[in-house]
């Protein structure tokens, strides 16, 4: 198996979905059963340390896994998930719309985890509003 590296601040769905890709696999889902993680695309960036193991995608990545636990916002409860160091309800989190700055998307090439925070709305590196389409086919981000 090809073992791209996280990147600073991805979150684990983007990270799956280049592992995927590296791998030549279609479908996530390849990935995902043959780590044993069933679960749609989104559900990887909220899990629960109680029911889910990251263990096998350690194994098969070579990433340690509390490297792949910060990559992810643990849930603590039906209503809230931990995101750098507070508690945060779900209502804060962006789930319906990827939005990207796609000057960071061109550089790195993965999705970073606090775009997924709904009121996180420009970058703080290109000082440049995100977007959710992209800029050239004005398609939604996938």
């Amino acid at each position: 198996m090809r073992r791209p590296r996280p990147g600073v601040n991805e979150i684990l769905s983007s990270y799956l979905l280049r592992v995927t890709g590296a791998n030549g696999y279609a479908n996530y889902k390849v990935v995902s059963e043959y780590v044993d993680i069933q679960s749609d695309l989104h559900k990887f960036n909220y899990l629960s340390k109680d029911i889910t193991s990251l263990e096998r995608l350690s194994a098969a990545t070579g990433v340690m896994e509390s490297r792949l636990w910060e990559m992810v916002f643990p849930v603590i409860d039906d209503r809230s998930v931990r995101a750098y160091g507070a508690t945060l309800e779900y209502q804060w989190l962006e789930r319906e719309k990827l939005k990207v700055c796609p000057h960071c998307l061109a550089e790195t090439g993965y999705y970073h985890q606090h775009w997924a925070l709904w009121l996180y709305t420009s970058c703080h590196i290109h000082k440049w509003l995100l977007v959710d389409t992209c800029p050239q086919c004005q398609s939604g981000w996938r």
